[in-house]
């Protein structure tokens, strides 16, 4: 069982995607709107976008320490789909333990980053993210298939 201390910083960044996602649904069931669905693959994506143009104008990212993984289907955070999605009628899960507590300017990014993909499919994401002369198809192409920070730092910063 997983206890407060362990639980990596990433799962407030999730938690935050999940809640405006949900606001996102209210909106459009007020609206008539089809709702959306929120997958893993999805938020994976977003954790990294934030990550990435966080990094634009920042030295380091506590809000998301961790290192992604270049996996066949994008950029993941391991701990995340290893250990914490739960399904409830569809939807996904808060953690109810995530202990980082994000600063306003965290949640701007977050907000911003869940915005403007809310709408764009997962493969399409996909595509943007994984392309052949991008930080992903290097990293996937190494042995140790880890997107580093620093990496991600250059890659962002060139």
């Amino acid at each position: 069982m997983k206890t407060f201390e362990n639980i990596p910083n990433c799962y407030s960044v999730v938690n935050k995607i999940i809640k405006r996602t949900k606001s996102h649904n209210i909106w459009r069931n007020e609206l008539g709107k089809t709702r959306v669905m929120l997958t893993s693959s999805k938020v994976q994506k977003i954790i990294y976008l934030c990550k990435l143009f966080w990094l634009v104008n920042h030295d380091e990212c506590k809000m998301i320490p961790e290192d992604f993984a270049a996996w066949p289907h994008g950029p993941v955070i391991p701990q995340i789909y290893d250990n914490w999605f739960v399904y409830q009628d569809g939807d996904m899960c808060p953690c109810p333990n995530a202990k980082y507590e994000l600063n306003e300017e965290e949640k701007l990014l977050i907000n911003i980053m869940v915005d403007n993909t809310i709408d764009i499919p997962t493969w399409k994401l996909k595509n943007y993210i994984c392309d052949s002369s991008g930080l992903w198809d290097y990293a996937y192409h190494q042995e140790d298939k880890v997107i580093s920070k620093d990496e991600m730092k250059q890659y962002i910063r060139n």
